[in-house]
């Protein structure tokens, strides 16, 4: 059972200034990873696609603080059911297009499908994360490439939110100023935010 998480997340061409304010960190392994993000024009949803794994998070709550809670309500291996497709189309509030019987592998996905709808765009990029736990929440520094420019994220995540609001406090920073990713990659690659 995957449990909603509450999130905080900043993004910045460089956090350099973070790393150095936060001193000597017990990072864990250095992991990195390839994804294709959707992002839509019509809402604020957050789907990925990694190895064989596409997901969709529905930003579920935004609490006083500006946290936000993320809840995986669409989940599937590829090759994609047509059924699926049909479903995360309806979540996103775009209407179905033409589109085969599938099953859709990612190629035929990211072409035949995103690749014909306006109000979407696929963003292949490139992840080296970097994590650390602070008062049992789970920070991490991710580098991000595959854009025009290099950019970084910092985020902290748990289910309890006040865990996540203790980390922050700790790591002197501003719960309001929260950037998901949806909404980050967007501003960095000039698409109109949604709400």
């Amino acid at each position: 059972m995957i449990i909603p998480r509450w999130e905080w997340r900043t993004f910045s061409p460089s956090l350099r200034g973070l790393r150095t304010r936060l001193g000597n960190l017990a990072f864990e392994a250095t992991r990195e990873s390839c994804e294709t993000y959707l992002l839509c024009r019509k809402s604020s949803h957050n789907a990925k696609l990694r190895g064989n794994h596409l997901q969709l998070k529905w930003r579920k709550q935004v609490d006083v603080d500006g946290l936000e809670l993320w809840d995986p309500i669409l989940q599937s291996v590829l090759p994609l059911e047509a059924a699926f497709v049909a479903r995360l189309l309806e979540v996103w509030g775009i209407e179905k297009p033409y589109m085969g019987p599938g099953p859709f592998a990612e190629e035929a996905f990211l072409t035949e499908i995103v690749g014909r709808i306006p109000d979407l765009q696929a963003v292949g990029v490139r992840k080296r994360h970097e994590g650390f736990t602070v008062q049992g929440a789970r920070c991490k520094f991710t580098h991000i490439t595959g854009l025009a420019e290099p950019f970084e994220s910092f985020c902290i995540e748990h289910e309890d939110p006040d865990i996540v609001l203790q980390a922050i406090r700790e790591l002197g920073l501003d719960p309001h100023d929260n950037t998901n990713y949806p909404k980050g990659l967007k501003q960095v690659l000039g698409i109109l935010p949604t709400p």
